[in-house]
Formats: C-alpha cells, structure tokens, sequence
C-alpha cells in the first residue's frame, strides 16, 4: 500500500466521522424542536418544519436552538 492510498484512507475516515457528528447534532437540535413544539402544543408547526428548512432554521432561532459545531 503506498503512502498516498494510506492518507487518502485517513482522509476519508476523518471526513466520514466529521459527518457523522455533525448528523448527531443535527438530529439532537431537531428533538429539541420537536419537543418544544410539543409542549407548546403547536403540533402543525412540527409536520412544517419538518418538510421546511428554512422554517426549520426559524424556529431554531425562535427557540435559541443552537446546532453545535
């Protein structure tokens, strides 16, 4: 194996896991959502944002849910 295939490797495996993560923190910001909808018993807004990513965006902002990086 040569050294380039060897840091192409390492490469991809660091991008594969950064995307990952990213994934997670997704999907833990949009239960965050999901739950304060649910609270506030705004049912509708929850089938909206999911199917609106820039609605989505605003109620994250609305409710100071904040994606980590």
């Amino acid at each position: 194996m040569s050294w380039q295939f060897c840091g192409k490797h390492v490469g991809l495996q660091q991008g594969l896991q950064q995307g990952l993560r990213e994934a997670q923190q997704q999907t833990a910001a949009l239960a965050k959502l999901n739950l304060a909808l649910l609270a506030d018993k705004r049912y509708d807004e929850i089938e909206r944002a999911s199917k609106d990513p820039r609605y989505r965006e605003y109620l994250f902002y609305a409710y100071g849910i904040e994606i980590e990086e």
